[in-house]
């Protein structure tokens, strides 16, 4: 499957860190120092945007060197008691692209999880397809799922869509074609 962007402008990439492996631990800042220029001396398409979420009972502790090592980095100081919690919230403020990634790797971006994952499914089913399954993750919205199982009914009626709560974190759907 070959990668496609679903519109005509290049994939824009967000990185999100969640910084809150021993949380406010010298060691943790020694952590995240190395990581963060190991990614700044890392070679290829740079980030769009760099999003640093930490939770809010750190701010103003950030050491200030580790927020001038990537240059475009932006902190989000969020009241979250969790990081799969951070983690959310910091993929919400994140304005870079989906992907859709199958068996083979990303076969597209899009701007929204929606168009991701009808380009996913435009790129799985064939003539010999006959269900499409869609997993539905904890974080998808209602009208959103909605556009998926109609998208996909109306682009391939050859195939039945079935469309099941998987509450999966991360990924808004996962979707199989049988």
């Amino acid at each position: 499957m070959e990668r496609q962007a679903t519109d005509d402008k290049p994939a824009s990439l967000s990185v999100i860190v969640v910084s809150d492996y021993a949380a406010g631990e010298e060691k943790s800042w020694e952590d995240l120092r190395r990581a963060l220029r190991v990614w700044v001396d890392q070679e290829g398409v740079p980030a769009e945007e760099f999003i640093l979420v930490e939770s809010s009972r750190f701010e103003g502790r950030i050491p200030s060197d580790v927020s001038g090592i990537v240059p475009n980095m932006t902190i989000l100081y969020i009241d979250a008691e969790s990081s799969y919690e951070l983690k959310n919230r910091a993929v919400e403020a994140a304005t870079g692209d989906w992907l859709a990634i199958a068996d083979d790797g990303i076969c597209a971006t899009a701007g929204n999880p929606v168009d991701a994952a009808l380009a996913l499914v435009t790129g799985m089913v064939t003539e010999d397809s006959e269900i499409v399954t869609v997993l539905v993750g904890a974080e998808a919205r209602a009208a959103d799922t909605e556009r998926v199982r109609q998208q996909v009914a109306l682009a391939h009626s050859q195939v039945e869509v079935e469309v099941h709560e998987g509450g999966q974190p991360l990924y808004p759907y996962l979707i199989g074609v049988e």
